[in-house]
């Protein structure tokens, strides 16, 4: 064996190591999204171009406080709907008591009114300072609960990885699904009171096309969805994947038009967040008629902040098939590097 392939394996058994012995929340459910969420302060967004950059979910700040509507509620509400991606709509409360917190709630409800959204209902308790532990429990719990009993659906908790481990109870876990905020890190960590994740806010230094400055980057589950969706269905047959190397010069739009197909559909089979940046070297999954002479290609080498459910999500298969496939014992455990057999060129 060659001392640089001897090297290379000693890297892949440490990279694998160091993820075997960090302890991460898993994803619940089987699809996920890449998402931002969005309020005031993101100013007038451009939903089309936010699209066209792989985003597929969206959460937008319907109301704050006692009797503060969003001023950019109704637009953004109504630009993300026009261009079909799943929304939904966030509160943040600053309720001092449970009284205050029903409140809170009902005055959310009714900033939303018949609006129809694709998200559970999720609550941002934000200004909770000089509480106790149990005052924060209570209040949280009020308000959520208000929203289940009213419209029949269960709403999700937002919280940072820390308060999620030390200040929320079992009670409010056991009940409400959790929108996990933690940055610069794959996966957020592991606590004993959530099973797993059905939002992921990974940086709250997110850049996406159509919003000027930073946003906030998520990812969310199917199971954040008011109707859970079952998992994608496989490409229809005729097609296949091929990888191709960007060359100096190029541009995703030319390439889409090159291949036949389309900026958003590569964007989203690549995970490239800005369509506008792309760098010669780099590989590109295009999917084309399996008519076209390229050879099909079906591997892909796990990056930083991968998790299989996403994986299985962009390529068109199922977590069950991956781990089938490649031996993976734990579907929630893979590491950088970690080279992958997608199974689709024996279709």
């Amino acid at each position: 064996m060659r001392f640089s392939n001897i090297l290379h394996r000693m890297h892949q058994e440490r990279m694998e190591t160091e993820m075997q012995n960090a302890t991460f929340l898993p994803a619940l459910g089987s699809e996920i999204y890449e998402g931002i969420d969005v309020s005031q302060f993101q100013g007038n967004i451009n939903f089309a171009q936010v699209k066209a950059a792989g985003i597929r979910a969206v959460y937008i700040r319907a109301s704050l406080g006692a009797n503060y509507v969003d001023p950019n509620f109704i637009r953004n509400y109504t630009g993300a709907k026009a261009q079909g991606l799943l929304v939904g709509l966030y509160h943040y409360m600053t309720a001092k008591t449970t009284a205050e917190a029903e409140s809170q709630a009902r005055f959310f409800l009714n900033t939303i009114g018949n609006r129809t959204y694709d998200l559970k209902l999720a609550l941002d308790y934000g200004g909770d300072r000089g509480l106790t532990t149990e005052e924060k429990n209570a209040n949280a719990e009020a308000f959520l609960a208000l929203i289940a009993r009213t419209t029949g659906k269960t709403p999700i908790l937002y919280s940072s990885a820390s308060d999620a481990g030390d200040i929320w109870s079992q009670r409010i876990a056991s009940q409400y699904p959790l929108w996990i905020a933690d940055y610069y890190t794959p996966l957020p960590e592991y606590n004993s009171k959530w099973t797993g994740w059905v939002g992921f806010q990974y940086t709250d230094k997110g850049s996406v096309s159509g919003i000027n400055g930073n946003v906030n980057r998520d990812r969310f589950t199917n199971n954040a969805l008011v109707s859970v969706q079952p998992p994608v269905t496989p490409p229809a047959t005729g097609t296949k994947l091929i990888c191709y190397t960007i060359q100096r010069g190029d541009t995703l739009s030319a390439l889409a038009n090159r291949f036949g197909t389309t900026v958003a559909a590569l964007a989203a089979l690549n995970d490239i967040a800005n369509p506008n940046r792309i760098n010669a070297g780099d590989v590109l999954y295009v999917r084309v008629p399996a008519s076209n002479p390229a050879p099909c290609c079906d591997t892909y080498t796990v990056k930083s902040g991968d998790t299989l459910a996403e994986i299985a999500n962009r390529f068109g298969t199922t977590v069950a098939a991956l781990a089938s496939r490649n031996n993976i014992a734990n579907p929630n455990r893979i590491y950088v590097g970690q080279v992958l057999d997608l199974g689709l060129c024996d279709r």
